[in-house]
């Protein structure tokens, strides 16, 4: 069951939360521009409601079968290693769909009124969707890696063919006839690493990747390719200090995914609409930084640091929803090892995530001049704190964990403005462990 804030029922048809202004694409509370002229006028006072959507069923199945094979042999000046195998496996998705409603409720926040509605019975619509996907994929590869001057330098290759046949099908009506589908697709990875001394590795790869479109009714009609495509490229250094206690990582990636799927924005209207429309096939881009830290300083003291920084948009510079496209975090312990408090440890975790888009935007507003759809709301940034104690003392270890120590009001995202998710707040646990 899913929970909805918005317009009361004499007003849902019209846009009381605002609209999307067509000459900038941002979304504009309270604000409306109808046609033709865009003229900026106030939206209707909001009536608050709570409602119910649809409900969805999904029956999973999965069935996987691999095999490798690895040969090795030393040469004078190289070692090689040839790796070589297959992957079979078998996947089918049932998905029954309906709608559900319940009377709307004028202000929720009112416990009695709540509560009545909570207990209200359900009008269940007919089923207005009965979907079955099934496909099987197989995949052969085979990688050849060359160990040159004492593995100073580590060279890395290989190929790999991925095929797929399958077939979906929706048994109500006749939105979703029967598909079938089926393809072909190469791919290739190489990459290398370079030590030119003991404690510092260069490194760069190439690799690729493939994965059927399984909307192979959505394939048929020319609205996605057959498949969605990742390639990769990432560069980087590795260093080691203190004698290797502590390891340093600085890495540069580049992704690029085609025909990546992103859930349909017209299916998280109030009332859904009576049949979900189709996914939205849109190319990602990836590009960005990441910095690690981790390692013993002393004897009692460890820690592990990372930071990233990143872009991650679509073809109209769009950011994706619920990307934080920077975050970082870092943990310190320190464990005491003698004296009176001997067995006693302390942590303590800081954790930070950046803005991010709580919708996902596709598509041109109406202006004439094409002007893309930005996201309407962003999650915005916030920083957690964990803290944790333990004290072993024989056979008996202690341990008190405090999460979320300010009690940080944020987000784990969703799916619209009327799904979302608040994270956990202030939480603390304990437990004793006897070790036999």
């Amino acid at each position: 069951m899913g929970f909805g804030f918005g317009p009361a029922t004499a007003t849902r048809a019209t846009n009381n939360y605002g609209a999307v202004d067509p000459l900038t694409g941002n979304f504009t509370p309270g604000i409306i521009y109808p046609s033709p002229t865009f003229t900026p006028t106030p939206a209707l006072p909001i009536a608050l409601w709570l409602h119910t959507g649809s409900s969805q069923t999904n029956i999973y199945r999965r069935e996987d079968l691999q095999n490798d094979y690895v040969y090795q042999y030393d040469f004078p000046f190289a070692k090689t290693t040839t790796l070589a195998g297959f992957a079979y496996g078998y996947y089918s998705n049932n998905r029954v769909n309906r709608t559900a409603t319940m009377p709307d409720v004028v202000n929720p926040f009112d416990p009695a009124t709540f509560d009545s509605w909570f207990n209200a019975p359900q009008t269940w619509g007919a089923i207005n969707l009965d979907q079955q996907l099934r496909y099987n994929q197989f995949q052969k590869y085979v990688t050849e890696s060359v160990q040159l001057w004492k593995d100073k330098i580590i060279l890395n290759g290989g190929v790999a063919n991925f095929s797929f046949n399958g077939y979906i099908v929706n048994k109500i009506g006749t939105s979703t006839p029967l598909s079938p589908g089926s393809g072909d697709a190469n791919t290739v990875n190489y990459g290398a690493v370079f030590k030119p001394i003991s404690n510092i590795s260069l490194y760069y790869g190439h690799t690729e990747n493939a994965a059927p479109t399984t909307s192979f009714n959505v394939v048929a009609a020319g609205l996605a390719p057959k498949f969605s495509v990742g390639k990769d490229d990432e560069a980087g250094i590795k260093i080691q200090l203190l004698d290797q206690r502590v390891f340093i990582m600085i890495d540069h990636y580049d992704i690029h995914q085609s025909a990546f799927g992103i859930g349909n924005p017209a299916n998280n209207t109030v009332p859904p609409p009576p049949t979900p429309l189709p996914t939205l096939y849109s190319t990602r881009h990836a590009k960005g930084w990441e910095y690690q830290v981790t390692g013993s300083l002393t004897k009692q003291l460890s820690l592990s640091a990372n930071f990233t920084h990143f872009e991650n948009r679509d073809p109209n510079n769009i950011p994706f929803r619920t990307t934080a496209e920077k975050s970082g975090g870092i943990y310190v312990h320190y464990e005491f090892t003698d004296g009176m408090i001997k067995g006693f440890a302390a942590g303590v975790g800081v954790n930070y995530m950046s803005d991010s888009p709580g919708d996902a935007a596709s598509g041109y507003t109406t202006a004439a001049v094409p002007v893309p759809n930005q996201p309407t709301f962003y999650y915005p940034a916030h920083t957690v704190t964990d803290l944790n104690f333990s004290y072993t003392r024989a056979k008996l270890i202690y341990r008190l964990n405090i999460y979320n120590v300010t009690d940080e009001v944020y987000y784990n995202g969703g799916g619209s403005r009327t799904s979302t998710n608040v994270a956990t707040p202030l939480n603390i646990s304990a437990s004793v462990t006897y070790k036999f």
